[in-house]
């Protein structure tokens, strides 16, 4: 039995060293080729580390800094977390004002999947310590995702870049406090402060407008998103119709994409064989317009829903009689099939008419 154990012991030990150590810990956990595909065991993390891409999925990581001498998610080169769901919370007690809850040696990112139909969302309390702190790269916060910060109140602050800049770009960022320390250029896109109203960027942080100071820490400062969402799709669904958005995936059914405000809704419809297409329509059944492709609707608050209308061509259409030799029509092969134009429209050799794809 013993020497069954010594064996036994002997194999894991080899499986330990044939696991690959990659440079992330989260939560305390050394993450590695073992353990990436479920960090945690609970399907809340997961590691790709060939795009060095952390996903959390309403992930829980609460830490104690004295315990494991470091933040929640600390990286030795690039890193973007992908944060899914509503649920999103790390917590670091006891954060040294010098370290931070999510560290990075390289860039930092934080956004959202794609083509979520909701925000995600992460919240994240760090005491007198950093939230988010980049040693030598951009700060990077876009698409759709709502980040919480409480905490960061020394003097790191709550964002910090050493060698890089801070984008905020359609992301909603609430800070308590907003102690912003960006060693290059604070750029916000497709995000705007909406609180305090008195709020304005200058030099890299966020300042009064009359003054020029920081906030106090007890002052909450909000950066609002404006992407909004719409909703597209083709009516009837689900009969070879299909509607692109621009920027988004392509629907024969309904999808949501997300379009700044004032922004235009760039919109392509493609009808099936045997149906054509016949106009854009908003929420209220109101024609928009009946112009393919469509670029001249504005994003607005009120906008939620447009979709295409098709309509199912009657099968009998056509000409009574092809007539190769009227001069008004021109024959020519297509897939070794006999097509006859005539006016504008293409009909096959039996006189039905063929709806161009």
């Amino acid at each position: 039995m013993k020497k069954l154990y010594t064996i036994l012991a002997a194999i894991l030990c080899c499986a330990m060293m044939n696991a690959e150590t990659y440079g992330l810990s989260v939560g305390g956990v050394q993450v590695t080729s073992d353990n990436a595909a479920d960090i945690f065991g609970d399907g809340t993390a997961s590691y790709d580390a060939s795009l060095a891409e952390l996903t959390l999925n309403n992930a829980d990581i609460r830490v104690d800094y004295n315990e494991i001498n470091k933040g929640a998610i600390v990286a030795a080169g690039d890193l973007t977390i992908i944060v899914k769901g509503q649920n999103n919370y790390i917590a670091v007690n006891n954060l040294d004002a010098y370290s931070s809850a999510i560290q990075s040696l390289g860039s930092l990112t934080i956004t959202s999947e794609i083509y979520p139909t909701e925000f995600a969302k992460l919240q994240i309390v760090c005491g007198n310590g950093c939230a988010l702190y980049a040693m030598s790269g951009n700060i990077w916060l876009i698409r759709e995702v709502d980040i919480d910060i409480k905490g960061g109140s020394n003097e790191y602050g709550c964002i910090k870049t050493l060698n890089g800049n801070l984008h905020i770009d359609g992301a909603t960022v609430s800070m308590l406090p907003a102690w912003i320390r960006v060693n290059g250029e604070f750029i916000l896109s497709a995000s705007e402060i909406t609180s305090p109203t008195d709020a304005e960027i200058r030099n890299g942080k966020i300042v009064r407008e009359n003054g020029g100071n920081e906030y106090s820490n007890q002052q909450l400062v909000v950066i609002s998103s404006l992407l909004r969402k719409l909703f597209y799709g083709a009516t009837p669904k689900n009969k070879g119709n299909y509607v692109l958005l621009e920027g988004f995936s392509t629907t024969e059914s309904q999808a949501v994409g997300w379009i700044e405000l004032a922004e235009h809704i760039n919109l392509k419809a493609t009808p099936a064989e045997g149906y054509t297409f016949t106009g854009w329509y908003d929420k209220n059944n109101q024609l928009l317009s009946t112009e393919n492709p469509y670029t001249n609707q504005l994003m607005t608050e009120n906008t939620t829903l447009i979709y295409g209308q098709f309509e199912q061509l009657d099968p009998h259409e056509g000409i009574d009689t092809p007539d190769a030799s009227d001069k008004s029509s021109r024959k020519h092969l297509r897939d070794g099939q006999l097509l006859i134009d005539r006016n504008g429209k293409t009909y096959n050799a039996q006189g039905a008419l063929i709806i161009a794809q």
